[in-house]
């Protein structure tokens, strides 16, 4: 592996031509969360925009700088509800959610709900990455930053509940088999024959149709 995760990250998977963040900026969206946030996450963001390698099959980030349904109010949304799960059940749960010190601070999950992000300890770009699994009492710590993990599990090397090997080479296989960068399908719930046409046809091509929620 070389210094630079995100180059080798782009070499296997190449980002898409056009990615949208959202209409907030980095400062606001900073402000609103209290704190900066690790600037390789930034620069991932920036070249992927939601869909970074794992996000066709696995992995769903929410837009960065998204007013409404992105990373500020998915943690505005799950945070409250996470740490009264922390404070009940310390020992599935052992860390607090962001902002108390310490805090967890979710970036990501997986189609089957585990949270991958951050423990808030130190300058962000320090922070170690976190996985907390649904299905798994407790929670994995992993060295930062989140780029070379993404990078270290798109490649089979990470192999922990949330992030397994399986899920890695099964979005790898999705991959190959459809020729198609990584991305997230955004529909409306089928309104005209067309439109369910279309997401019939990405179901088919195995791909995930995410629909929209008014």
């Amino acid at each position: 592996m070389t210094g630079d995760p995100l180059s080798e990250l782009k070499d296997l998977v190449p980002p898409p031509d056009d990615v949208g963040l959202g209409s907030l900026t980095w400062e606001e969206l900073h402000e609103a969360l209290g704190t900066a946030l690790p600037s390789d996450y930034a620069a991932l963001m920036r070249a992927y925009g939601a869909s970074p390698p794992g996000a066709q099959g696995w992995l769903r980030f929410p837009d960065p700088l998204a007013p409404r349904g992105g990373l500020l109010d998915a943690w505005r949304r799950s945070a409250p509800g996470f740490q009264r799960f922390h404070l009940k059940h310390p020992d599935a749960c052992p860390r607090p959610m962001f902002p108390e010190p310490g805090g967890m601070l979710f970036c990501a999950d997986t189609i089957d709900g585990d949270q991958l992000g951050w423990v808030t300890e130190g300058a962000p770009d320090e922070w170690p990455v976190v996985v907390w699994p649904r299905h798994t009492d407790g929670i994995r710590e992993l060295p930062g930053p989140l780029t070379s993990v993404l990078l270290r599990w798109w490649r089979g090397e990470v192999d922990v509940p949330g992030l397994s090997r399986e899920a890695s080479a099964e979005t790898r296989a999705q991959h190959a088999e459809h020729g198609v960068g990584p991305g997230r399908w955004s529909l409306p719930e089928p309104t005209s024959g067309a439109t369910s046409a279309i997401v019939g046809w990405a179901e088919s091509q195995g791909l995930r149709v995410t629909r929209a929620v008014d």
